[in-house]
């Protein structure tokens, strides 16, 4: 065998070999892309949006006062009262002139 035949042999076979290289980088670079597209995929399927309401109602099962669950939502408390189903102060008076008109009948 000539020089110049094992020179080409060996070009033939370097050229053969970073195609190799080139395309298994390739599907490689692929993969990862395709990865990526799927747990961004994933992360996005996994969100889950609540309302207000809904939030305020977390809040108050984990423990927070309506005080603080308003601050945390820039709300005011008589809104998070409504989330929660809290009577306000107005139910409180009707209670209160229930009793007064039961006083006054003498029960």
């Amino acid at each position: 065998m000539s020089t110049s035949a094992i020179t080409s042999s060996t070009e033939t076979y370097n050229s053969t070999a970073v195609a190799q290289q080139n395309a298994a980088a390739a599907a490689a670079r692929q993969a990862a892309e395709k990865a990526a597209e799927q747990n961004q995929a994933n992360s996005s399927a996994t969100t889950v949006k609540i309302s207000v309401a809904a939030q305020a109602r977390l809040m108050q099962q984990q423990g927070e006062s309506v005080q603080q669950i308003a601050n945390s939502l820039s709300t005011d408390v008589k809104t998070v009262d409504e989330y929660l189903g809290i009577s306000t102060s107005s139910s409180s008076s009707s209670a209160a002139e229930g009793l007064a008109v039961l006083g006054a009948m003498g029960g």
